[in-house]
C-alpha cells in the first residue's frame, strides 16, 4: 500500500501544480474570502441526498444477493467513500464492500461486482450527458475527446461484464490459463460469487429502477455544482455545470492521492476555462467544491466506520480472508446457494 500511495502522492503533486500553474494565490485567496458560504449548506444537505439515492440504487442492483436494507446500504456506502477520500488506490471500495459483508452477511466479492455495475451505469449518464450536450451543439472544442475517454473505459468493461454473466464458464477458462494452478480453485469460488453480484444484468425491472436513479443521482449533483458555483458568484453558460460535473467525474477516475486531490482540480479548472471563467476563479472554485465533497462524507463516513467498529489495519488483508461468514456466526444463504462472505 505504501508505494500506491507515494505514487498517488506524485501524480496528485503533478495535478496540483497543473491546475495552479500561473494561478495568482492572492487573487484564490480574495474570491474564496468572499464566498456565500451559507450556499454550502443546501450543498452539503443535497450531496448527503445523493449518496441516499446513491444506497437506494445499490439496493436494485443487489438483487442477485438478496434484499438489504437501506440503512445497511447508506453506512456502508458512507464508509466507502470516506475511505476513498482518505486512502490511496480507492481503497475504499474494498472498505464499502467489507462494511456491507459484517453489517448485511453478502458475499464481499458480490457488493464488488454489485459496484464494478454501478460505475457501467455512472459511465452509461455521463455518456448520455455528453452525447446531449454534443447534440446541442454545446460542448466546448477543449472538452469533446473525454467523451472518448469514457467510451474507451466504458465499452470493454461491459462487453466483459456481460459475457461473464452470460457465459461464465467460458470466460473463467480463459481467465485461469494465466493463473498459478494452486490458486485457481480459491479464485475460481471468488469469481462465481462476484458473478452473483452481476445477476441485474439479467432482471430489467431492477436495472431500470439503477440507471433511473443514476439519472436522478447525478441530477442532484448538477445542481450542487450550480450552488457552489453561486457561492462564487460565478456566472456560466446553462450547461456549464453540466459539463463541469462530468469531467471532474472523469478526472477524479484516474488513480492519485486519497480524497482525488489533483485530478478534480485539473479536471474541473480545464472545463471551466473553456467558459471563459478565468483560471484563478476556476481553481476557486474547485478548492470550495471538492471541500464540500470532501469533509461531510469523511465525517458521516467515520462515524458509521466507527459504529461497526471497523479496522483500517485489516483492510489491506481482507483479500487474504478465507470463504466464511462476513460476521463470526452468521451465515446468510444468497444467489445460487453461496453462503456467506469471500475473499
Amino acid at each position: 500500500m505504501k508505494w500506491k500511495l507515494i505514487l498517488g502522492l506524485a501524480l496528485s503533486a503533478l495535478f496540483l501544480w497543473l491546475a495552479s500553474r500561473d494561478v495568482p494565490w492572492q487573487e484564490v485567496w480574495q474570491i474564496l474570502s468572499g464566498a456565500r458560504y451559507w450556499l454550502m449548506v443546501p450543498v452539503v444537505a443535497l450531496t448527503m441526498l445523493a449518496y441516499l439515492v446513491r444506497a437506494w440504487r445499490w439496493q436494485f442492483l443487489l438483487v442477485g444477493v438478496g434484499h438489504i436494507s437501506l440503512r445497511s446500504l447508506w453506512s456502508s456506502i458512507m464508509i466507502g467513500f470516506m475511505g476513498n477520500n482518505i486512502l490511496p488506490a480507492r481503497l475504499g471500495e474494498l472498505l464499502r464492500a467489507h462494511s456491507l459483508g459484517r453489517s448485511a452477511g453478502v458475499s464481499r466479492s458480490a457488493a464488488l461486482a454489485s459496484v464494478v455495475v454501478e460505475r457501467v451505469l455512472d459511465i452509461g449518464v455521463l455518456l448520455l450527458v455528453f452525447g446531449g450536450v454534443f447534440a446541442l451543439g454545446l460542448l466546448p472544442p477543449g472538452i469533446g475527446r473525454w467523451g472518448g475517454i469514457l467510451m474507451m473505459l466504458a465499452v470493454p468493461l461491459v462487453a466483459f461484464l456481460v459475457l461473464f454473466e452470460l457465459r461464465p464458464e467460458p470466460v473463467w477458462g480463459l481467465v485461469e490459463r494465466f493463473l498459478p494452478r494452486r490458486l485457481r480453485p480459491r479464485l475460481r469460488a471468488i469469481a462465481m460469487n462476484f458473478r452473483d453480484g452481476l445477476r441485474v444484468l439479467r432482471h430489467p425491472v431492477p436495472l431500470l429502477a439503477g440507471i433511473a436513479l443514476s439519472i436522478l443521482m447525478w441530477g442532484i449533483l448538477v445542481a450542487v455544482v450550480m450552488l457552489s458555483l453561486a457561492a462564487l458568484s460565478l456566472t456560466t453558460a446553462p450547461d456549464a455545470a453540466v459539463v463541469v460535473l462530468v469531467v471532474m467525474a472523469i478526472g477524479t477516475m484516474v488513480p492519485a492521492a486519497p480524497g482525488y486531490l489533483g485530478t478534480l482540480q485539473v479536471a474541473g479548472t480545464l472545463a471551466l476555462v473553456q467558459y471563459g471563467v478565468p483560471k484563478s476563479s476556476a481553481f476557486s472554485f474547485t478548492v470550495l467544491y471538492h471541500a464540500g465533497q470532501w469533509l461531510p462524507v469523511t465525517v458521516v463516513g467515520l462515524f458509521h466506520f466507527m459504529r461497526q467498529n471497523l479496522s483500517l489495519r485489516r483492510l489491506g488483508d481482507l483479500a487474504a480472508v478465507k470463504d466464511g461468514p462476513a460476521v463470526p456466526g452468521t451465515e446468510r444463504k444468497l444467489g445460487r446457494g453461496v453462503t456467506g462472505a469471500d475473499m
